[in-house]
């Protein structure tokens, strides 16, 4: 049973999870737990899985009124979790984030199934934090992030990439994307639901990169800003054509950023570690509301490494984003730099290693005592 949701970045680790454990153990059982409000209400019956949901809600730091009604939907959260896992008999259950996993997780530790939560980023969330204290063991990515959680219980594994990254090589997918052999395709997102700053900028760099006849320009924009932005390009005068495509969301993300060049993005730590396993060179953006500025301490680790470029959230805008990529897009001895170290920071085997976790802790259950 895994229990994340809310965003991208809690769902994928535990989709790049499942698919890993279908693909070796294809009798086994899996169900996700969520709640009708995140993106795995679209993420996971994609993927072919199960999902059930709860009626939790998180904590509105702005709103502290509606403590009453959040400590409400947990104790309601706990009764429905507590059904799941009494009806569906998990052998273990893997919690990624987000306050979700706080009631599911936490009635698996009282009804005695193993307990296995990751954390990707170097600052662990709330929900994490407490069930640190509970869980059998705690799978992190940052060394940073250690201190946190009782030593006993950690393992440091990276961050879990779904096999889709690994099946294909680069010259595959410019294949099934339609890309040419000279182009530069860059691939520019914001995240599961976009980033108006980064869409507003990379709108107002199309004029400037437009007579760059090489350069192909995929932007996945969010859902819910599908039209401000075909608004903006006829604002610019950019049509839509060969060199720029703008959509909703990319559901095959794996085949686009294998296909990429250089990719436009936020900082989060599953972005990261996909941008990593595929060795891509990258301009990112951090997003400057993520808790503690986790995002920007992120973009700078890969810029230390060499492996990417920062441009602040607040330095951003159309001139500056269209001279960094043409910088980058001129130079092929700096992107083959750029993506040998990139590659060089991913952890390709971080699936394997929660999975023998998540076997380990079945097989202590299963002894005698």
């Amino acid at each position: 049973m895994f229990a994340g949701g809310g965003t991208a970045g809690h769902i994928s680790p535990a989709l790049a999870i499942a698919k890993a454990l279908k693909l070796k153990e294809p009798d086994a059982e899996v169900l996700f737990v969520g709640t009708r409000r995140g993106m795995e209400v679209d993420f996971v019956p994609q993927a072919g899985f199960k999902l059930e949901v709860t009626d939790v809600r998180g904590l509105e730091r702005d709103k502290p009124w509606r403590i009453p009604y959040v400590l409400a939907t947990l104790a309601l959260s706990c009764y429905q979790s507590y059904r799941m896992i009494r009806d569906f008999k998990p052998d273990v259950v893997i919690g990624t984030g987000a306050y979700v996993s706080l009631p599911v997780v936490g009635m698996a530790r009282f009804m005695g199934v193993p307990t296995f939560i990751y954390e990707p980023d170097a600052l662990p969330g709330i929900a994490n934090r407490l069930l640190g204290r509970v869980a059998d063991r705690v799978g992190i990515t940052h060394e940073s992030c250690r201190r946190y959680f009782s030593a006993s219980k950690v393992i440091v594994t990276g961050n879990p990439i779904r096999p889709e990254f690994f099946s294909m090589t680069k010259s595959q997918a410019r294949e099934r994307m339609g890309v040419g052999q000279r182009e530069k395709l860059i691939l520019v997102f914001g995240g599961s639901h976009g980033a108006e700053r980064i869409n507003e900028a990379t709108i107002a760099a199309l004029p400037i990169l437009k007579g760059c006849k090489d350069i192909r320009i995929l932007h996945s924009v969010g859902r819910r800003n599908y039209q401000n932005v075909a608004k903006q390009l006829e604002a610019v005068g950019v049509e839509e054509g060969s060199g720029y495509t703008a959509k909703p969301y990319l559901y095959d993300m794996a085949e686009a950023m294998l296909s990429a060049d250089l990719v436009v993005c936020r900082a989060g730590a599953t972005t990261l570690a996909e941008i990593a396993a595929c060795g891509i060179p990258a301009i990112l953006v951090p997003w400057p509301g993520a808790t503690a500025n986790h995002q920007e301490h992120n973009a700078r680790s890969l810029e230390k490494d060499g492996a990417a470029k920062v441009i602040l959230n607040k330095d951003l805008n159309g001139p500056i984003l269209a001279k960094r990529i043409l910088e980058l897009i001129d130079d092929e001895n700096c992107l083959k730099e750029m993506s040998e170290k990139s590659r060089a920071l991913g952890h390709r085997e971080a699936t394997d290693r929660i999975l023998q976790v998540a076997e380990e802790l079945i097989e202590v259950r299963k002894r005698p005592r």
